[in-house]
C-alpha cells in the first residue's frame, strides 16, 4: 500500500540553514494501518555474541600485510560505493544511498546482516529521497531525510511502520522511537510527540540551530543564543528534555558527545579539536587532509588521514589522548560519512572504506597495543590564560589587567604581545612612557562608550575582545623598496576572539592621551561593531542596519575603491569623510564614526550626505544593541544632534 506523503518544497539543508526558513513542526503521513504501530513492537532482547571464530570476521584476510588491519570476505556490497555501517544489536545496518542525477533524488537501501553467517535478515527500498541519514534505536530504525525534512519508521526487519514530516530543521528521534526532537533554522529547539503531533518548544531563543550527533539518549547540537548573540554548543537529554550547555571559550561547528566526555571542531578556518573528559579540556591540530570523530561506545578519538601517494592511516586515542592502535590503510580511503562500529567482545572495529575504483570494502580493524604515540595536546585553560610578560615594569602590567577587567576585554603589553598576524609582522612597543599613555587613551576613549557595550560586542563565535598594544604595523605585502604600515586592524580569524593591535607610538608625550590612538580606537571598534550589526540583522528581518541600506545613501552608481589608495572624486565629496572612506563600506562607517567621536562637527555641517549616513548609522547601533542603561544621547549621537 502507497503512503500519501503531503509535498514539501524546500532547498535542500545547506540553503535553508543559509536562509532561515521560517516553518517548523510536523506534517503527518498517513501509515499503514495493517502495519504494526510503534507502541506494539516488543523490546528486543540482547543475545549474547558468538565467539569471532564463529563469525563472519573468521575470514578475515590482512590488508597489505597489515597486522592490525583486515578485510572481511562478503558480497553484500558489491557494486556498492560510501555505504554507512552501523550496529544494530549483535548484527550490522548497511546503508547506501544512490544518487540520481536527472531526478535530483537518491534511493536508501538497508540491509541488515548477520555477523554469524553474513546472510541479509532484512531489507528496504527507500525511494524519492534527497539524502538519508539513519538513526539505530532501540527497537527500530530511523531513515531522517533531512534535505526532504522526512522521516521514515522501520520496524526491526526494516518494515516500514511509519512515516512523518518534521519541518524547519535538522532533527533525531528518541531511543523509543515515540518522540522527535526539531532542531530549527529558524528559532526554538521543539519535542514532538509523534503519535499525536503535540508539540513543545524546550528552548525558545534559539536560533539557527543544527544538530550535530544523537545517539538516541543524548544529541548534540549547536545553535546562536537570541539573548546575548553568541554562538553556543549544548546537549539535549532525550530521556527527559533537559539542556546541558557546553562551557568553553570557543563555539564548535561540530560536536559529539558520550555524558561527560566530548570531541569538538572549533568554529574557524583551522583544523583545530578539544577533547573534554569531565572539566579536562585539551585541544589539538590536525592536518587539512584528516578526519576525526569520537567514538561513543568505544570512547576513542578515531583519525583517518591521507598521507602520501593517497595512502590512508588510521589512528585510535583514548580521551588523553593516548595512540591505542595504528593502521595503514594503504590503496584505501574513508568515507567521511561512515562509522566505525565498535565490538567491544572482539576488541575492534567495524566499517566500509572505498579503493580507486569506487568499491566499498568490509573492514575489521583489531585494536593493537603497546603503542607510545600521543596527540600533541595543549590545555583550553592554559591556551586561554593571558601571556606572562616581563619587558617593562610591572605597574603597567597591573595597569593593563586593570582596564581589561573594567571594560570586559583583554588587553596585551610588550613581550605579551604577538609579532606575527596573518596579514602583519609588528615590533613590540617596550618604551614605558608609550604604554602608558596608550593605557590611558584606552581609558578614555573605551569609557565614552555605554556600559556593557564591549560585552555585547562580542558575538557569533567571538567570544573575547583581544587589544595588543604594538609598535610599528608593517603588512605582509610590503617590499624592500616599499614599507606599507598600518594605524591598526582587527583580525577576525584568530579562534573564539577578535584581535585588535594598535601602534602606540607616541607623538607627544606631554599629553595625557594620544589623540592619533584615541581615532583608531574609535575607527577599530567601529569595524567590530559592523559585524555585530551584520550578525543582529541576520535573525531580525527588520533590522534598522544592512549594508544595502547603507550603500543606497551613497551617490547612485558610485562604487567603492576597494583600495587603501584610491582617490575621492570632487564630485562625491559630499558623501565621504576623504579618500580613505572610498576603501569600502566598512571603512567607510569606521572613518564616518571615528569623526562623529570626534566631535568634527565641521565636516558633517558641510556634508548633508555624510550627515544621513551617520544618521543611519546611529539608528543601526540603537536597534542591534541592546540599550538598557544607556544614557539618552551617545557621544557619537552628540555630533549628530549638532548638526541636523
Amino acid at each position: 500500500m502507497k503512503h500519501r506523503l503531503a509535498i514539501l518544497l524546500i532547498g535542500i539543508l545547506c540553503v535553508a540553514m543559509l536562509s532561515g526558513c521560517n516553518q517548523s513542526g510536523t506534517e503527518d503521513v498517513p501509515g499503514n494501518a495493517e502495519l504494526p504501530s510503534v507502541e506494539e513492537e516488543l523490546v528486543v532482547e540482547e543475545e549474547s555474541l558468538p565467539d569471532i571464530e564463529d563469525t563472519i570476521f573468521a575470514g578475515r584476510m590482512t590488508w597489505n600485510e597489515n597486522d592490525y588491519l583486515y578485510e572481511v570476505p562478503t558480497d553484500v556490497l558489491a557494486g556498492v560505493s560510501q555505504a554507512e555501517v552501523h550496529r544494530m544489536g549483535n548484527n550490522l545496518l548497511l546503508v547506501f544511498n544512490e544518487y540520481d542525477g536527472e531526478t535530483n533524488q537518491s534511493a536508501c537501501t538497508v540491509k541488515l546482516v548477520s555477523i554469524e553467517n553474513g546472510e541479509v535478515l532484512g531489507e528496504n527500498k527507500l525511494t524519492n529521497l534527497m539524502y538519508a541519514t539513519v538513526q539505530v534505536l532501540d527497537n527500530h530504525v530511523a531513515v531522517n531525510d533531512l534535505g526532504d525534512s522526512k522521516c521514515y519508521l522501520l520496524d526491526k526487519d526494516l518494515k516500514l511502520v511509519d512515516a512523518y514530516g518534521l519541518l524547519g530543521g535538522t532533527f533525531c528521534l528518541n531511543a523509543a522511537g515515540e518522540k522527535a526532537y526539531l532542531f530549527t533554522y529558524d528559532r526554538g529547539i521543539k519535542e514532538i510527540e509523534l503519535s499525536t503531533g503535540t508539540e513543545t518548544v524546550l528552548m525558545k531563543d534559539a536560533a539557527s540551530s543544527y544538530l550535530c550527533k544523537s545517539n538516541g539518549k543524548e544529541a548534540a547540537f549547536v545553535y546562536t543564543d537570541l539573548s546575548t548573540y553568541m554562538r553556543e554548543s549544548c546537549v539535549l537529554d532525550l530521556t527527559n528534555g533537559t539542556f546541558r550547555r557546553i562551557e568553553s571559550p570557543y563555539a564548535y561547528s561540530s560536536l559529539e558527545t558520550s555524558g561527560d566526555t566530548w570531541l569538538g571542531k572549533v568554529d574557524c578556518e583551522d583544523p583545530l579539536y578539544v577533547l573534554a573528559d569531565g572539566e579536562n579540556q585539551n585541544q589539538f591540530y590536525v592536518n587539512f587532509s584528516s578526519s576525526v570523530g569520537f567514538n561513543q561506545a568505544s570512547g576513542h578519538v578515531i583519525l583517518s588521514e591521507m598521507i602520501e601517494d593517497g595512502a590512508t592511516t588510521l589512528d585510535a586515542y583514548d580521551v588523553q589522548g593516548n595512540l591505542i592502535s595504528r593502521a595503514n590503510a594503504d590503496g584505501l580511503a574513508h568515507y567521511m560519512m561512515s562509522e566505525y562500529v565498535w565490538y567491544d567482545e572482539y576488541d575492534g572495529y567495524v566499517f566500509t572504506m572505498m579503493d580507486e575504483n569506487g568499491q566499498d570494502h568490509l573492514m575489521f580493524w583489531q585494536i593493537s597495543e603497546g603503542l607510545t604515540d600521543s596527540l600533541v595536546m595543549e590545555s583550553v585553560e592554559d591556551v586561554m590564560k593571558e601571556p606572562a610578560g616581563s619587558a617593562v615594569s610591572q605597574e603597567l602590567f597591573d595597569l593593563a589587567d586593570v582596564l581589561s577587567e573594567k571594560y570586559g576585554v583583554e588587553i596585551h603589553i610588550a613581550d605579551q604581545c604577538d609579532t606575527e598576524f596573518t596579514d602583519h609582522r609588528a615590533d613590540l612597543l617596550l618604551s614605558e612612557e608609550d604604554i602608558l599613555q596608550t593605557l590611558n587613551t584606552l581609558d578614555y576613549a573605551m569609557g565614552r562608550y555605554p556600559e556593557g557595550f564591549f560585552e555585547q560586542l562580542k558575538h557569533n563565535t567571538h567570544k573575547k575582545i583581544e587589544i595588543q598594544i604594538l609598535g610599528v604595523l608593517e603588512k605582509d605585502y610590503s617590499t624592500e623598496e616599499t614599507t606599507y604600515v598600518s594605524g591598526g586592524f582587527v583580525n577576525y580569524m584568530y579562534p573564539g576572539k577578535y584581535v585588535m593591535a594598535l601602534d602606540g607610538r607616541a607623538m607627544n608625550l606631554s599629553e595625557e592621551i594620544n589623540p592619533i590612538v584615541e581615532e583608531l580606537i574609535y575607527h577599530e571598534f567601529s569595524h567590530i561593531i559592523d559585524k555585530r550589526m551584520e550578525y543582529f540583522a541576520m535573525f531580525n528581518a527588520d533590522a534598522a542596519y544592512s549594508d544595502y541600506g547603507w550603500e543606497s545613501l551613497n551617490p547612485e552608481g558610485y562604487v567603492y575603491n576597494d583600495s587603501y589608495y584610491g582617490n575621492l572624486d570632487p564630485q562625491y565629496a559630499d558623501y565621504f569623510v576623504d579618500a580613505y572612506a572610498c576603501t569600502n563600506g566598512t571603512e567607510d562607517r569606521a572613518r564616518t564614526m571615528e569623526y562623529a567621536m570626534g566631535g568634527y562637527i565641521g565636516i558633517f555641517a558641510e556634508k548633508k550626505g555624510l550627515t544621513e549616513k551617520l544618521e543611519y548609522y546611529c539608528k543601526g547601533i540603537r536597534d542591534s544593541f541592546d540599550t538598557t542603561g544607556w544614557t539618552e544621547v551617545l557621544p557619537w549621537e552628540e555630533t549628530l544632534n549638532a548638526v541636523r
